[in-house]
């Protein structure tokens, strides 16, 4: 709902407590703008979440079909793994229980990063253009989960370097994949660079890596268990496929094969067996290991497509048809099970109306989570701010203002003489601040991270107003021209 005034501002006082959060500058909200205008469209903040994410669901559907099949898989093996990806247990969960929203919008663009991976590494002349749309889209979707592709990217790297694979075409493929995707992102990235060097912004809290990854004892009882819940696992279905695949291991090959390591690496690295420890600091705003879960769902499919397509080729059409419609049935199945639960969680997130979200919404500087995306420094103001009182003249007290629109807030108060006072709401880069019409150099305070303004004796009317930087504006002139050219290059080849 933040996203109202996102074309003129990133600062929206009409949630979050009226504060001003910077999760439009820390959080990417390019993709998630579509479900805004369909909240605005339905009137419905529950109706215009669930119409986008069956828009999505079909989006992961066709996305992961036509990618599977640019892997020079047949129509069968695609369809199949684009099924079995697209009803994960982890995307579930993502939509309906964590209302995770960039983790499962990533989920629909992962395809094009593996497809763009294959076009650079195992096709005979490299081709980055695939890559670069897929790691752009998942700048402007989640930061975590762009961490998560270029892992795999890395991954498939050494892969190569190891087979002595890497020529000096694929070498450069991927050096431009790199840079174009560095330039188009820069919309998103320069304004968040920008503003956590400037304030120390409160991210979600780093957990300790080890403890949150899973006992695999705990992945396999969680996974047969069949539920949407709190943490991403994989689904009885998956567990079947993992025996087939162990069972026709040498049937998978080339691609396939690395894609079927890469799937096995991703799933080792969200249990206590890869030794988190070690990479606590480096890696701790991670959160959760088993977020990898999301890929690996991903990567199991494509690579068991290699068994759907052998199987297509040793046996009839029809005996083809009549095995794919059991696995298909045995996915759908496993799913409406797990919908079954979800419609029965007496959970926070399930059966709230629209009216209970914007209230949340609005009234609760947490609900993004404690202190997420706000200064470090307002950790010790007592809730001062969160509570709208002002400090000046040596004293907290409440103070009069009004919000003229969605990203300008004024205040008014009598002070005795003057003095420097701490105003409730918060400083970013991109703030102005006026007082009795007299321009002031917005600067936060060195107590709570709120911004400081000095006052006049008697009547001040103070106006605090957000907009983008210069560099932010210039960096999404930079993105969009960019983009217009790389797209216009593309339209032309096809």
């Amino acid at each position: 709902m933040s996203l109202e005034n996102i074309w003129k501002s990133p600062i929206n006082f009409k949630y979050f407590q009226h504060n001003a959060s910077a999760v439009n500058l820390m959080y990417p909200w390019g993709t998630i703008y579509p479900m805004y205008l369909l909240i605005k469209l339905t009137g419905s903040l529950v109706g215009g979440y669930y119409i986008y994410f069956l828009l999505i669901t079909f989006a992961t559907l066709e996305i992961t079909y036509q990618c599977v099949k640019r892997m020079k898989q047949t129509t069968l093996p695609s369809i199949f793994a684009a099924i079995l990806y697209t009803f994960a247990i982890c995307r579930t969960s993502d939509i309906y229980f964590r209302v995770d929203m960039g983790e499962v919008i990533s989920m629909t663009f992962f395809p094009l990063v593996l497809l763009g991976i294959f076009q650079i590494f195992y096709e005979k002349t490299p081709h980055w253009k695939t890559l670069v749309i897929g790691m752009t889209l998942l700048v402007y979707t989640h930061v975590l989960s762009l961490v998560i592709a270029a892992l795999l990217v890395l991954f498939f790297i050494c892969l190569n370097l190891v087979k002595k694979q890497m020529n000096k075409q694929r070498f450069i493929a991927l050096l431009k994949a790199t840079g174009m995707s560095i330039v188009l992102g820069l919309g998103f990235l320069v304004p968040m660079l920008q503003t956590m060097l400037t304030v120390k912004v409160n991210g979600p809290g780093p957990m300790n890596l080890y403890v949150c990854s899973l006992i695999p004892r705990q992945l396999l009882d969680w996974s047969l268990n069949n539920i949407a819940g709190s943490r991403d696992v994989f689904n009885p279905v998956f567990l079947i496929l993992f025996v087939v695949i162990i069972l026709n291991l040498k049937k998978i090959k080339g691609f396939f094969k690395d894609v079927l390591f890469a799937a096995v690496f991703f799933t080792f690295i969200t249990t206590s067996l890869f030794p988190w420890d070690v990479f606590q600091n480096m890696f701790g705003l991670l959160q959760f290991p088993w977020r990898f879960i999301t890929m690996a769902s991903l990567l199991f499919p494509v690579a068991a497509s290699e068994l759907v397509k052998d199987y297509q080729i040793n046996y009839s059409q029809s005996k083809s048809i009549k095995l794919f419609n059991v696995l298909i049935l045995g996915v759908l199945f496993a799913h409406w099970g797990t919908m079954t639960g979800v419609n029965q969680m007496d959970g926070y997130h399930v059966g709230s109306n629209s009216h209970f979200y914007l209230s949340q919404i609005t009234k609760k500087a947490d609900f993004n989570g404690l202190g997420d995306y706000y200064p470090a420094k307002s950790n010790g103001d007592a809730g001062y701010i969160s509570d709208y009182k002002i400090y000046a003249n040596d004293n907290w007290q409440h103070v009069k203002h009004k919000m003229s629109d969605s990203y300008n807030m004024k205040f008014s108060y009598d002070s005795d003489g003057s003095t420097t006072a701490i105003l409730p709401v918060y400083f970013f880069p991109g703030e102005k601040v006026t007082v009795n019409g007299v321009h002031q150099a917005a600067q936060p305070s060195d107590a709570d991270g709120a911004t400081q303004v000095n006052l006049v004796d008697g009547s001040n009317k103070i106006e605090v107003k957000y907009g983008y930087t210069l560099l932010a504006r210039i960096a999404w002139l930079i993105s969009i021209i960019v983009c217009i050219i790389f797209n216009i290059k593309i339209f032309k080849q096809h």
